[in-house]
């Protein structure tokens, strides 16, 4: 008697598992016209960058103590060939004003990382390979692409 309880839990399972619609997510060719998503690196965001540049002031506000830092950061940055987080986010807004940027928004991944990811929304009279190829160039972005479109069919 085991064995047909078994075997009619199975038979229930397979049963179930077959009438379930499967829904698959494919990405065409094509994309959404003037939209790119940027994610950029680790700790240099416009966001990252525009709190690193309000954290420095605060510390250069201090008499000696914002000297000395100003000086040990030149040297830090000296050796490791690394630009100003003031000058990486006016390479940023500089090519947001090149495409005509007019809407960012943070894409938030629920994966429980605080990725930075955005969504650009710009009216530049360009194609979106030309927009990333210009991202691309960046050295704060880890990766540029354009919003493609997805479909999405059930069996």
């Amino acid at each position: 008697m085991t064995n047909l309880k078994h075997l009619s839990v199975c038979l229930f399972v397979l049963l179930f598992v077959l009438s379930v619609p499967v829904v698959h997510a494919q990405i065409s060719g094509s994309s959404v016209p003037g939209e790119i998503i940027v994610k950029y690196k680790s700790g240099q965001s416009p966001r990252e960058l525009a709190r690193e540049i309000q954290v420095r002031d605060d510390v250069l506000r201090k008499p000696i103590v914002g000297q000395l830092a100003l000086f040990i950061e030149a040297i830090q940055r000296g050796f490791h060939g690394d630009e100003p987080p003031s000058e990486k986010l006016a390479q940023i807004t500089t090519a947001e004003q090149a495409i005509g940027v007019y809407e960012k928004q943070h894409l938030f991944v629920d994966d429980g990382t605080s990725e930075e990811i955005y969504l650009l929304k710009y009216n530049a009279p360009l194609k979106p390979e030309d927009i990333v190829e210009l991202y691309k160039l960046l050295p704060v972005v880890e990766y540029v692409e354009p919003n493609f479109l997805t479909e999405t069919s059930g069996i």
